[in-house]
Formats: C-alpha cells, sequence, structure tokens
C-alpha cells in the first residue's frame, strides 16, 4: 500500500470523523476542551526540565554502566536473564548471527547505526559507543517519562516527583544503564502514549501514526499492541487498519534494508521458536509473575540465584553460566524494611490510581488505552517468559501513569506527598539491592579484571610482563593443559594455576631482583635439549640469575635456579603468573608446599624458611610467618620460599620439582614422536636456531587434531589461512603423520575461522591439502582426499558463477569455559561474481587481487592433484576455469576496474604495473588479504616474493628486522594486534596473568610462513620453470660464498636434499624422483654442481 497517498487522503477527512468520533466516545464535549486543571500544553519550562532530566539521566547510566562489572556485558543471561552480550554484539558487528530480529524486527539496524556513528566519530571502543548509546536512550527515557506526566495534566511538582519515582524504580536502574532492546522498546511505548496525548490538544498528520507505530514494533513485536491501540483510539477503526497496515508495511520495507546489511536477519511473521517459552516452569506461575509486575518492577526484592536451564542446553548463545541473578521467586518487599514500607506505599498510590483510571471524567481515550495496554502486558507474561523482571521497563511507565491519575484528583497534595517519601524508601532500597545484585556478580568477575584493578591500586607490587610469553604443551593436548614461560623465567604450569617467580633478596630479606622485573635487554633465552621427546627446555640467563625450565613427564615440571650473586635466593608461588589463578588454599609439610589441593612443590636443598599468607597485607614481601597453612576465598595467596644462605655463593644450584596430583591426559600417538629436522652448518646459526624453534612452535600450539593462528587461550578454534600455513609448514619440515592429521580438519570442513565463511578458504585449503599430499606420498590418503578436493573447488566454481549473494552457515564455540559448546550464524560468502571475477569477502573486506590469486592457485593445484590420480577430465575442466580466471583478471588489470569498493587492495600492492596481468601466478604465500607490509606475516610475503626473484638481500634484510623484534628474545616469536573484529573467546580472562587485550602471542602465522620462507631459502622446487626444477641455496648471500656450508635432510616433495658447498663446488644429493637442479642467483655462472640421485628412504 502507497505510504504517502495513504497519509493525505486520511489527511481530509480527518477532522470531521474525529469530531464524530469524540461525541460517541466522550459526552464531555470536544477534545479541544479540557478541564481546567489540566495545562494547555508544555511551556519552556516544561521543556527544561524534561532536558534536565534527560541529561541527568544519560550521565547517571553512563557512570553507573562503568562502574558495573565487565563481566556483565560479556554474559547471557546472568544479568536477569537478559542478553546482554549477544545484544551488544548484534549493535557492534554486521556479521554477527541477527536471528532475534524474529522477536525485535528492526533492533539490528535501528540500533547499529548509531553506535557505528559514535564509535568512529569518537574513536572509541564498540562497547564504549555502545554504552554511550544506551545512556543517550536511557536519558531520552527520563525526559520523555517526565513529558508524558505533564501532557497527562499533572503539575509540575507533581510530575517532578513522579519522575523521579520512576527513574529510582528498579526497572530504570538495573536496566537503563545495561544494553539491552528493554530500553528501546520502553521508550517506543512511552512515545506511542506521549503522541496520543498531544493530539488531543492538537491533531497531527496519518504519517506520525504510521511512524509511531511502526517503532513499537520495531523494538519488540508484542510492543506493537500500543502502537496499534493508539491508532484505533484516535481514528475511526477502518482507517485505524490502513495505518497500521501501512506501518507494518514500513517495518517490512527497512527489514529488507537490514536483510542487506545483516544477512542473518530473521524474518518477524511466522517465528514459531517463541513458543518454548510459554509456561515456562522457571517463570514459577501467576503469584510469582504477578508479584513481579506489580511490585517488583519499581521496589527491588531479595536478590537470589536460579539455575540457568538454558546452560544445559546452551545451543544457541555464548556465554552462559550455571546460576543467574533473579528476583522471580522474592517475596515482595524482601529487601529490608524500606522496601517493605516501600511496597505498603506503592500499593496505596496503585491501588488509588486504578481506582482514578476507572472514574476520571476526561482522557478517556487514554485510559482505555493505558488500561488495555496494561492488561495485555499482565496476560502476556502471565503465559510468556521466564524472568518477569526482563520485560519490566515495558510495563513500568503503564504502572506509573496509573499511579498518575491519582493526581488529577481530589487528593493531589497527598498523592504527591507519598510519591515524594516513596521515591527516597525506593531509592535507598533499590540501590541497596543493585550493590548487593553487582557485589554478587563481582564473584564471576574474570580474575584478569580483578588483577587488573589491583594492579592499578598498588602499581609497585610485581604483576605478569604481559610480554613474550611462550605456551608450552605436548602436541595435541586439549585446551587448558598449556604451561605458560615468561621472559626472566617465570612460570605457570597451566591456565590458569599459579605463577612461580624468581627472587634475590637482601639481608633483611627484600627483594633486590624480582624476574618480572629485570629487563628484557638484560635476558637472553634459548631452547634447550630435554628428556621430553615433544617439549624443549627453556634456558633462561640474566647477569643476576640462570634458570632452566624442564618438562621431566606427564605430571612434572622441573627448575634449575642458579643464583649469580651474593644475594638470597628466594622462590615465590603466587596467584599472579604468566598463567595464573586464585591460590585459595595453602599447605607444607616437611619442606613440601601443596597449592590449591592439586599442585605439590618440592626443593633440593630444601628451604630454611617458607612463609605464607595473603599478599594484599601490608609488608607481604618480607614477613616471616610461621603458619603451615593458608586459606582464602579471594585467592591472593602467597608462599615464599627463602634457602640457606650457603645457596647465595655464586653457581650454587636449587632444584625445584612442581607435580600435578591429577592424572595425566592421554595424548594421540601420532604426535608423541618429534619430527625429523634438517641440519644446518652455515655462518649465521640463527637460520638453524629460528627453523628449529618455528616447528616446536607450531607443533606445541596443535589442540587435539586442530591448527590455531594463535596463543590457543585466545584462539579457541581453527582458522583456516593460519591452519593452511602451518599444515603445509610441518608437512616440509618432514613429518608426514602430523600432516594428515591436520589435513583430515582441513578437507572435513570448508570454513573455519573468526569471520565465518571467507571466500579465500577453498582456493587455501586445495593448496595446503596438495601440498602436503605430495610431502605423505601415500595413495590411500590421497583417494580419501579426492571427494574432499572435488567439493572445494566447485566451492571456487560457485564463487565464479554467482548470480546472487552466497550466504553460508558457520558455528562458533562457546567463550565461557574450555567447551566447544556452539552455536551456528551465517554470513556473506561472495558476492554475485563481476566479469569473470569472484568478489569474495576476507573478513570484513573485499580483496579482489588476493581472493582471485588464491582462488586460481587452488585451481591449478586441483587440477595437478587430479591428473596424479588419473582423473583427466576434471583436470581439463579446473585448468579451463584456472585460464579463464587469469584471462579474466588480465582484462581486468589493463584498467584496474576492480579497484572499487570491492577491491581494498591496490592492484599495485604486490607488483609493478608491467607485471600486473600476471600476478595471479605468483607463489600463493607472497599474497596478503590487506596490504599489511608493516606486520610480521606481510614482510614475510614480501620477503618470499623477493626470494622467488632471486633477492636475497631484500630477504636477509626482512630476517634481520623480524629476529630483532621478537616478542620472547632468542625464543623466535612474535606477537599480533587482535583485532576486535575478530570472533575469539578470550581465554584470558579467566587467569590472572596476559593482560594485554590488544595483542596475542605467538603469531602462528607468522611462525609458518617464516618456516616456509628459510625452508625455500635452502631448496625449494620451481614447478613454474619448463620442468620442475630444485633451486638450491636461493637465500644464500654472496657474502656467504667463501666459507663452507651444509645443509641435510632438508624435505622435498617425494624425498629430500642434502648439499655441500666446499667454497668452489657444490654437491648435492636428491633422494626421491630425478629432478633438475640449479643454483641460487648469489653463486656465479659456471659454479661446479654436482648431482647425485638416489631412492628415497621410506
Amino acid at each position: 500500500m502507497d505510504l504517502v497517498r495513504a497519509t493525505h487522503t486520511l489527511h481530509k477527512p480527518i477532522r470531521a470523523k474525529t469530531r464524530a468520533f469524540d461525541h460517541h466516545v466522550e459526552t464531555q464535549g470536544p477534545p479541544a476542551q479540557k478541564p481546567p486543571s489540566i495545562p494547555a500544553g508544555l511551556d519552556r519550562t516544561d521543556w527544561m526540565c524534561a532536558a534536565l532530566f534527560s541529561l541527568a539521566v544519560a550521565i547517571a547510566c553512563l557512570l553507573i554502566a562503568r562502574a558495573m562489572p565487565s563481566f556483565l556485558f560479556q554474559s547471557m543471561d546472568f544479568w536477569f536473564e537478559a542478553d546482554t552480550l549477544r545484544e551488544i554484539s548484534n549493535m557492534t558487528r554486521v556479521h554477527d548471527d541477527h536471528y532475534r530480529t524474529s522477536v525485535h524486527p528492526l533492533f539490528s539496524l535501528l540500533t547499529f547505526v548509531p553506535v557505528y556513528l559514535i564509535k568512529h566519530g569518537l574513536s572509541v571502543s564498540p562497547l564504549r559507543a555502545v554504552l554511550l548509546v544506551g545512556s543517550l536512550v536511557g536519558g531520552l527515557w527520563g525526559g520523555t517519562l517526565y513529558v508524558l506526566f505533564r501532557l497527562l495534566g499533572c503539575r509540575k511538582p507533581d510530575a517532578i516527583v513522579l519522575t523521579l519515582l520512576g527513574l529510582v524504580s528498579a526497572s530504570a536502574l538495573f536496566w537503563l544503564p545495561v544494553p539491552t532492546s528493554y530500553s528501546w522498546g520502553s521508550l517506543s511505548i512511552m512515545l506511542a502514549l506521549v503522541l496520543l496525548l498531544y493530539t488531543e490538544r492538537r491533531p497531527i498528520g496519518a504519517s506520525v501514526y504510521v511512524v509511531a507505530s511502526a517503532l513499537t514494533l520495531s523494538f519488540t513485536v508484542t510492543n506493537w499492541m500500543a502502537g496499534l491501540l493508539v491508532s484505533l483510539a484516535r481514528w475511526p477503526w477502518k482507517q485505524a487498519v490502513q495505518l497500521s497496515i501501512n506501518a507494518l508495511c514500513l517495518v517490512v520495507i527497512l527489514w529488507g534494508v537490514q536483510k542487506v546489511i545483516f544477512p542473518s536477519a530473521a524474518f518477524f511473521i511466522g517465528q514459531r521458536e517463541e513458543a518454548s517459552f510459554m509456561n515456562h516452569p522457571q517463570a514459577g506461575g501467576i503469584t510469582n509473575v504477578a508479584s513481579s509486575i506489580v511490585f517488583h518492577s519499581l521496589v527491588a526484592p531479595t536478590v537470589r540465584f536460579l539455575k540457568d536451564d538454558a546452560y544445559a542446553q546452551a545451543n544457541a548463545d555464548a556465554f552462559r553460566l550455571s546460576e543467574r541473578l533473579t528476583f522471580q521467586f522474592s517475596t515482595p518487599g524482601s529487601g529490608g524494611p524500606l522496601g517493605l514500607v516501600a511496597v505498603i506505599l506503592w500499593s496505596g498510590l496503585l491501588l488509588n490510581g486504578l481506582w482514578r483510571l476507572v472514574t476520571l471524567d476526561h482522557h478517556l481515550r487514554f485510559r482505555l488505552v493505558l488500561g488495555s495496554m496494561l492488561a495485555f502486558e499482565v496476560l502476556l507474561h502471565m503465559l510468556y517468559g521466564e524472568e518477569t523482571f526482563v520485560y519490566s521497563l515495558n510495563f513500568m511507565p503503564l504502572l506509573l501513569a496509573v499511579a498518575a491519575c491519582g493526581a488529577l484528583a481530589p487528593g493531589r497534595r497527598i498523592v504527591t506527598g507519598v510519591a515524594a517519601v516513596l521515591v527516597v524508601c525506593v531509592a535507598l532500597n533499590n540501590w541497596q539491592q543493585f550493590q548487593a545484585a553487582t557485589h554478587t556478580a563481582t564473584q564471576f568477575t574474570p580474575q584478569r579484571e580483578l588483577m587488573t584493578a589491583m594492579m592499578e591500586k598498588d602499581p609497585e607490587r610485581p604483576w605478569p610482563r604481559s610480554v613474550g610469553h611462550v605456551p608450552l604443551a605436548v602436541p595435541g593436548s586439549p585446551e587448558g593443559g598449556t604451561a605458560y614461560h615468561e621472559p626472566g623465567g617465570d612460570f605457570s604450569p597451566q591456565l590458569p594455576s599459579f605463577g612461580v617467580s624468581l627472587w634475590l633478596c637482601d639481608a633483611t630479606g627484600a627483594p633486590v631482583v624480582v624476574s618480572q622485573t629485570v629487563p628484557i635487554h638484560e635476558i637472553t633465552q634459548e631452547f634447550a635439549p630435554s628428556a621430553h621427546p615433544t617439549i624443549p627446555a627453556i634456558t633462561t640467563k640474566t647477569p643476576y640469575y640462570q634458570a632452566t625450565w624442564t618438562r621431566l613427564d606427564a605430571s612434572r615440571w622441573e627448575l634449575r635456579f642458579k643464583n649469580e650473586t651474593n644475594h638470597v635466593p628466594v622462590i615465590v608461588l603466587r596467584s599472579v603468573g604468566p598463567a595464573g589463578g586464585p591460590v585459595t588454599a595453602l599447605n607444607q609439610e616437611e619442606g613440601k608446599v601443596t597449592v590449591n589441593h592439586r599442585w605439590a612443590v618440592t626443593a633440593t636443598p630444601a628451604p630454611d624458611r617458607i612463609a605464607m599468607g595473603d599478599e594484599n597485607t601490608a609488608g607481604w614481601m618480607t614477613e616471616q610467618s610461621a603458619v603451615t597453612s593458608w586459606s582464602g576465598e579471594a585467592g591472593w595467596g602467597y608462599a615464599r620460599l627463602q634457602f640457606p644462605r650457603s645457596t647465595t655463593k655464586p653457581g650454587e644450584e636449587i632444584r625445584l620439582v612442581l607435580s600435578d596430583l591429577r592424572p595425566p591426559v592421554e595424548i594421540e600417538g601420532y604426535y608423541k614422536q618429534a619430527p625429523k629436522r634438517a641440519r644446518l652448518a652455515l655462518p649465521d646459526p640463527r637460520l638453524q636456531a629460528s627453523m628449529n624453534a618455528q616447528i616446536t612452535h607450531l607443533m606445541m600450539s596443535l589442540v587435539d587434531d586442530e591448527t590455531r593462528p594463535g596463543d590457543p587461550a585466545v584462539f579457541y578454534r581453527a582458522w583456516h589461512r593460519q591452519g593452511a600455513y602451518i599444515t603445509a609448514a610441518l608437512a616440509r619440515a618432514g613429518e608426514p603423520r602430523v600432516s594428515r592429521v591436520l589435513s583430515q580438519f582441513l578437507a572435513m570442513h570448508d570454513f573455519a575461522g573468526g569471520s565465518g565463511p571467507e571466500a579465500d578458504a577453498p582456493g587455501l585449503t586445495i593448496w595446503a591439502l596438495t601440498e602436503s599430499a605430495d610431502y605423505i606420498g601415500d595413495k590411500v590418503h590421497d583417494e580419501w582426499l579426492w571427494p574432499h578436493i572435488l567439493r572445494k573447488a566447485r566451492r571456487i566454481e560457485e564463487m565464479l558463477t554467482a548470480k546472487t549473494p552466497l550466504v553460508e552457515p558457520y558455528t562458533i564455540p562457546a567463550p565461557h569455559d574450555f567447551k566447544h559448546l556452539r552455536q551456528t550464524r551465517t554470513a556473506v560468502l561472495a558476492q554475485p561474481a563481476r566479469e569473470g571475477l569472484i568478489v569474495g569477502r576476507v573478513g570484513e573486506e573485499w580483496p579482489s587481487l588476493y581472493v582471485n590469486a588464491v582462488s586460481y592457485r587452488g585451481l591449478v593445484a586441483a587440477a595437478e592433484f587430479a591428473e596424479r590420480l588419473g582423473k583427466r577430465q576434471q583436470a581439463a575442466r579446473w585448468r579451463t576455469q584456472a585460464q579463464g580466471l587469469l584471462e579474466s583478471w588480465q582484462r581486468q588489470s589493463t584498467h584496474d576496474s576492480m579497484q572499487g569498493s570491492a577491491s581494498p587492495v591496490s592492484l599495485r600492492a604486490l607488483a609493478d604495473p608491467s607485471s600486473r596481468r600476471h600476478q595471479l601466478k605468483q607463489l600463493l604465500t607472497t599474497y596478503r588479504p590487506t596490504a599489511d607490509h608493516t606486520t610480521s606475516a606481510g614482510q614475510l610475503s614480501q620477503a618470499h616474493q623477493a626470494l622467488r626473484q632471486g633477492k636475497p638481500e631484500a630477504v636477509w634484510t626482512v630476517l634481520h628486522r623480524l629476529w630483532g623484534e621478537q616478542a620472547s628474545p632468542g625464543l623466535y616469536t612474535w606477537e599480533a594486534a587482535l583485532s576486535s573484529k575478530d570472533e575469539v573467546a578470550d581465554g584470558w580472562q579467566y587467569a590472572r596473568g596476559w593482560h594485554n587485550e590488544l595483542a596475542v602471542t605467538p603469531d602462528y602465522e607468522t611462525a609458518a610462513l617464516l618456516l616456509l620462507l628459510q625452508q625455500d631459502m635452502l631448496a625449494y622446487l620451481d614447478e613454474q620453470a619448463a620442468e620442475p626444477t630444485v633451486v638450491i641455496g636461493a637465500g644464500i648471500t654472496a657474502g656467504w660464498l667463501s666459507q663452507p656450508m651444509a645443509v641435510s635432510n632438508l624435505a622435498l616433495p617425494g624425498g629430500s636434499i642434502t648439499w655441500q658447498w666446499d667454497g668452489h663446488a657444490m654437491r648435492v644429493t636428491v633422494r626421491g624422483p630425478e629432478r633438475a637442479v640449479r643454483l641460487g642467483t648469489a653463486f656465479p655462472p659456471g659454479t661446479s654442481l654436482i648431482v647425485t640421485h638416489k631412492p628415497a628412504i621410506h
């Protein structure tokens, strides 16, 4: 129906029809005539009062929200069943799961826009932008409430008192500072009521009613009742129906716009999922619901805990705890004497208002709408919902309007006086209960937040570095079973557990040297040989001490601590550390200390003093307590082990063994043996150390049968781009069994990662899978892999021929613990293809070069794999498609037509203009989704391109730069920025350790790209040559040629290679298929090259 035309046609007969309708429903005369006690309109003072209320409430909401535990904004259901995490995510993320638009039709669209503008306009975090917008809505709520009372006919003092009563109500205090849809919905209801009262004085055109009705529908479908009733009250029923249809059409049109922006948005008509909330057992019955509606919405009762039934069936939401806060089963007024007085006064005020609602001689339309709306809300929540209080903002203004009717009749002063007393009682009671609720929530506050708050309070205390920590784990161990080591020698055996720190103290016991504060430039580290097959030892050297951590077996770690000074060595067990956690119980017996009844610590020689206590007490760093046990719920326990003065002699060693009293986790056999590693004898030993370190880090990063893009405590799932690089890099490292296991995950999952389905995934995984298959060399594996290659190649074909947007589902894990509770979401994979090229999404960008390049390389790799299996017809098909993609790119690259919005990466980013036509043929590791030349991964991609172009000096420039920027010096790790756009489940919030929320380390994508680069520097197979050719020493510079060099056991597809350079001649032994061999560009023409071919060793 034409919305604009309907507005004009309805506007012409409005006055006559309104007069007839008014005469029929009201006997007091035309609507323009008002009782003398009712003001004719709002004056300047009213608008000033409304503005002051709005400003004061907005500021109060922002201050209260900032004081609330941040945990509440990351939780689902805990705060009286509020979906806080989901709604904040919907307000800030386009690619979030917007499935709740089935109930809140335009919530995502109408809230995302202001949040986006404030986030970018003020350069604030997404959460801060949400809180600012929520505070503004809260302010509008307060100002609108005052305007409602004034238009109703309340005098200014009465309206002020009643507005204050609404603002100190439990509904306002508990919900206005918290970002939810209910504050928006409540505001839309009040605006509809304000419109009804305003038009009793001055008629308004139909379009305003359409907008008001649409607004009530936009935030919650049931709130539309307010829009429908207001339209019906002011218009003849046929025209009211037409207005309502127009409002529905407007919402449907806007929902279509929303669907384009938020592809996962669900339609709000025909949804049946809400039936599961009908007659819910956790609602407690009619009595509990009625108490919540009538009393709890104004007067907060005692806060209680309720088992959250959604926790056990958490298949749709992300962050749940087993219990949640509730008012549902609390007795009215149970918060204390003030609460009981408030309930009694409120009962009287409400009963008087109900009587006046029936007997008043004016505002008949408003009273009918108010009564009908209130009856609808009561009936609705008698049947629907669990925690009635979560909906209280919807009916709180209605109850206040009923009470305000008492101020329009004789006895006004009594009503206002009672309301004023009620304001004081309600404010004091509700603030007490609000503090109790937030204090209760503090018990669930993530440990990182508790630690950082203490760091601000006591900055002089030694705290974790939050720099360069290294995860230490048996490859394939489950999430949560990882130890962490920080520069300086600090150690935690698990996440979360506790921290071990190393001190050197003076004669008074005061620490002189603390491992957490030794400057980074004074620390050297290295991996050292270990008895454990997969976890190396870490040796730390400083001018003051030397420390080596070694894993002895599945349940024991060993520290060897050597003092190099005359100070007294002290080992401190604390709740903070690389991956610390609450220390709530400590015991000592005969020199053995147990922590939290799980970890046992013994030392040789035995400490001569062991002090225990709470490190929040004054003097804890030097206190000499004699207690043998300690406990504390706050978890700030410490045990300080001071050793005999005989160990102060330089070179004396202390041996400490840390034992896990729980049985070890069984690990799959295919990860038990260390991979065979290439051995290097080169002028720069850092190349060997770096290669070994990358293999070690990548192996220890494996969780079950999955890779991780970075620290497993941050990334709870595999990401395909990083997983492809890691799988290929480890395949070249010479361990086919690991590659086989990792290939299974890549093959069976088409998409994985924090941004859902991304257009680079099919091409990248085909490349990684076929590359790994070359090293695995197993025909059975190839046959198993074939259907997965076929399916992934078809994904590329679909994107190449897409005529409509491709939307794919994906799953994400729950971040509330270390378990994979998952929820399903959807996201756009690709837009319709354009001129033969894929328009694919990677994160929130649409990088044309990158997506088409990896897709081209994926088709070529699939064709080569098909030829190897004898699938010649399919191979020809994929080669034809790859050639077509290449030709389309060459046509477009001439005039850069793809540099529009679909191509945020410049076509010149990776090559000069003369070579742009051939960009798709470059090595896959030279492509990046964005031009990130400042990141470690971006620099390595550039170095890889320089290597293939015969520029080893440029490669070494990158290597030297990266080696000088290590996050953990000597252990060859790097950190990466953690984007707020990434869908990660931050496990560090549950530990007292890593507190840098802007970075993640190690970055395993950097490790994989570096390992691939270093392997290619020594030898790589050039398949772009006329015949496959092994290139020897592409990364060797001319300055090394005067020195002997050797590389042995470097893996190649189907075999390995060993080479020796004596300063004059190159001797090469190739095991496996016979291949041509050539030397890198640093070797002068005519260099003697002696090649021996031998069969591969299986």
